[in-house]
């Protein structure tokens, strides 16, 4: 709510919101130590969005924060897109691994084409807490080619 709704930033720069001054728990608390250092590794590598996902399939973490930030990618809306295929992918996957899925549209991104990779993310405790998953825009990969 206070990253979508309450953010007075543009459709498309949601990101620019680090820190809320009205909003206080242990998620804005998260969001201001991390969202900065993934949005540095979003712009050097020329990425799209960056997602953390529990291991309830519940997008905890978007860097964008589009539509398909805080559902659910077992039961919801977004069920059958690239991003809850690779994090299905990456459920089963050790430390160290990745999962990618193909470039197809993806909706919460009007329709983009994106692609995903995917790893496993764990805690100082070694146990697994989620899943780290990285979303492509075909551009950079055109740029490539």
């Amino acid at each position: 709510y206070m990253y979508i709704i309450k953010n007075e930033a543009a459709i498309g720069e949601k990101n620019k919101l680090t820190q809320s001054n009205t909003f206080f728990n242990n998620y804005a608390f998260a969001h201001v130590r991390f969202h900065e250092t993934f949005n540095t590794i979003l712009n050097k590598f020329s990425l799209y969005d960056i997602f953390l996902v529990d291991m309830n399939g519940t997008v905890i973490y978007s860097t964008f924060k589009e539509k398909d930030y805080a559902t659910n990618l077992r039961s919801g809306p977004y069920s059958k897109s690239g991003l809850a295929l690779v994090n299905e992918k990456s459920y089963g996957l050790k430390k160290g691994e990745v999962a990618f899925s193909d470039f197809k549209p993806y909706e919460p991104s009007y329709n983009t084409p994106a692609s995903f990779i995917a790893t496993p993310v764990f805690n100082d405790q070694k146990r697994r807490v989620g899943n780290l998953i990285m979303q492509f825009p075909i551009n950079v990969i055109n740029s490539i080619m």
